[in-house]
């Protein structure tokens, strides 16, 4: 069974997950608004 951890810790992880995802679309949004950069990455 998966319950090991606490609430407040699965919790944590989600929100961290959520984090990531908002990261991302920081980073695509940014991305968007600087084609200069698109070229420039690897």
């Amino acid at each position: 069974e998966h319950q090991d951890y606490p609430e407040a810790i699965l919790r944590l992880h989600i929100g961290l997950e959520s984090v990531d995802d908002l990261m991302d679309d920081l980073a695509r949004s940014l991305d968007a608004h600087q084609p200069d950069n698109q070229t420039k990455r690897s």
